[in-house]
């Protein structure tokens, strides 16, 4: 856990079954188990962003031990699943960065993968004209690009379809700004310019009353730690950095 990091703050709030009213209601969780959390991202251009993160500070994803990436992609299944059932499919992306050194401007070290409600037949071209790279077989190539300290860009198509591509230079919001240009919305892929405070009410209200059926895990806590808008009045803003790349 980091002091200065906003996942870890939000992530010591489903450590107990008191809420963290530090926390505003927006930044609570809509789902965590003793490993993971996903909770409503900033910037909801697309409504129903979540993005999703191990408790555990790490600065990327390619660095879970493959007990717990296999744990990983229970929890990504179960949050497709709520997903699809209220906002559709989403797809996910990550920049995994390889050090604090290679992270674009002000970006958190704290790893999450970004969920969002949208079809895409195939990559962006704005992503595979501009970075090297293609189709995967398994996430295998990502934890192996992660040990070789590899900056790289994730990204998880619908269908399953995963792609995996070199990211040395990338522009803080990379993801977003490619989606957003694709949904018609070009200057909205800045979190801290839209950030839809209203959008991220909607999504908890709409996650935490439809819980997810069959999803199996070894976690000792499996909950919603969302309170339904008007259970509580919005606290002051933890400080944040933009998450959102």
């Amino acid at each position: 856990m980091s002091t200065d990091c906003f996942i870890c703050r939000i992530s010591q709030s489903t450590t107990s079954r008191i809420t963290n009213d530090d926390l505003p209601s927006y930044d609570r969780p809509i789902m965590s188990d003793d490993l993971f959390l996903a909770f409503p991202g900033l910037g909801q251009f697309i409504e129903g962003y979540l993005l999703l993160s191990p408790h555990e500070h790490a600065i990327n994803l390619g660095l879970l031990s493959p007990k717990s990436t296999a744990r990983f992609f229970e929890f990504k299944q179960a949050i497709s699943e709520k997903l699809s059932n209220s906002f559709g499919a989403p797809i996910f992306f990550e920049h995994g960065a390889a050090s604090s050194k290679t992270l674009p401007p002000c970006c958190t070290e704290h790893s999450h993968l970004h969920a969002i409600p949208m079809h895409l037949a195939e990559p962006p071209k704005a992503v595979t004209n501009e970075l090297p790279g293609g189709r995967i077989d398994s996430f295998d190539e990502v934890r192996r690009w992660a040990k070789e300290r590899r900056p790289y860009f994730y990204m998880e198509l619908s269908d399953g379809a995963q792609y995996l591509y070199e990211a040395t230079k990338l522009p803080s919001q990379f993801g977003r700004r490619v989606l957003a240009e694709l949904c018609g919305l070009p200057d909205e892929w800045d979190w801290a310019a839209f950030p839809y405070f209203n959008r991220m009410e909607n999504v908890q209200h709409q996650l935490c009353k439809n819980p997810v059926r069959n999803y199996e895990t070894n976690a000792s806590v499996f909950r919603p730690t969302h309170r339904l808008p008007g259970e509580v009045k919005h606290s002051k803003p933890i400080a944040r950095v933009p998450h959102s790349h």
